[in-house]
């Protein structure tokens, strides 16, 4: 639970307004633990932020570009989670600058743990095959700075598996004329990992900080791995719908993909085809951290069964 006695662990957050940082401000608030939260956002005016002020959270406004700003968010923290995001920029080489700024302010403020939402490479699980993977790459060099600046006894990654959301957006079934179809650029008998982001990621970072000793310090955030074809055969009976998977070309893809600049399509893409190929850990034995989570994970016919899909409309 959140409370204010200054004998319990600070934990500052960062991006708490955001999809994963939010999850965590959940998780933590719900655990039988107790903590302070300190929550970053870029504004801390805003009403989401406003709503987690009015919840027990400090809130604080800074910018992951501003060094200074982090420097004084960071003051005290026991733990900090740090997060990076890809997707708003489109940049590699600005989300590991973006990486390592945290992980310096966080070791400059003398943080005892620090936890970050890293991901494997794809670059080295495919043994150099995908190589354009930009946002798994990106954070695998994050991932790594912070193991060498703090120690594996200092540190965790705590890496999200693909978001269950996603099969309301990006992986959508679309309305054809041969009826509802997933289509992938990628053999659609391989494995996809798969996380409920909002409900469930932040579960695996308070394991990670509550069983600090037991978990690896390479944490897969994962609660089902279903084929693609078994992930539409899912929806498609949660939502009383007929759903077809099946493997779309480069062409195929790149078109669904509209504007998307070239570089991100890339991206996607290989994602798709080494997480078919090699696996969204790679090797990596995703249940093992389900042994110290405070309740169970959502599967997804479980999530399935309440989520939104716009395309099934």
């Amino acid at each position: 639970m959140t409370i204010v006695d200054s004998s319990a662990p600070l934990v500052v957050v960062v991006g708490a307004t955001g999809n994963q940082g939010g999850s965590v401000v959940k998780a933590l608030s719900e655990s039988s633990a107790q903590y302070r939260i300190r929550g970053l956002s870029r504004d801390a005016s805003k009403p989401a932020a406003k709503q987690l002020s009015e919840q027990g959270v400090e809130m604080v406004s800074a910018n992951i570009e501003d060094r200074s700003a982090i420097d004084e968010a960071f003051k005290g923290a026991d733990i900090v989670f740090a997060v990076t995001d890809f997707w708003a920029h489109l940049n590699k080489e600005k989300e590991v600058n973006d990486g390592k700024r945290l992980v310096d302010a966080a070791k400059a403020a003398g943080v005892d743990l620090f936890v970050y939402s890293g991901l494997p490479s794809f670059s080295k699980i495919s043994s150099g095959k995908y190589t354009h993977v930009d946002h798994f790459d990106g954070k695998a060099d994050v991932t790594q700075y912070a193991l060498s600046t703090f120690g594996k006894d200092h540190f965790k990654s705590v890496q999200a598996a693909s978001y269950m959301q996603n099969f309301s957006s990006l992986l959508a079934p679309r309305k054809t004329e041969h009826g509802y179809i997933m289509a992938y650029p990628a053999p659609v008998e391989g494995k996809i990992g798969l996380i409920d982001l909002n409900g469930d990621y932040g579960l695996f970072v308070v394991a990670a900080i509550e069983h600090r000793k037991e978990t690896d310090t390479e944490i897969p955030a994962c609660a089902d791995e279903p084929t693609f074809v078994e992930a539409g055969k899912t929806i498609g009976q949660a939502q009383s719908k007929e759903i077809m998977t099946v493997e779309a070309s480069r062409e195929q893809f790149e078109d669904a993909t509209g504007e998307m600049p070239q570089s991100a399509k890339d991206d996607l893409r290989e994602m798709l085809l080494s997480i078919s190929e090699f696996g969204y850990f790679g090797n990596a034995d995703w249940r093992k951290a389900h042994q110290y989570l405070s309740r169970k994970p959502k599967t997804l016919a479980e999530w399935a069964k309440t989520a939104d899909f716009p395309t099934l409309q």
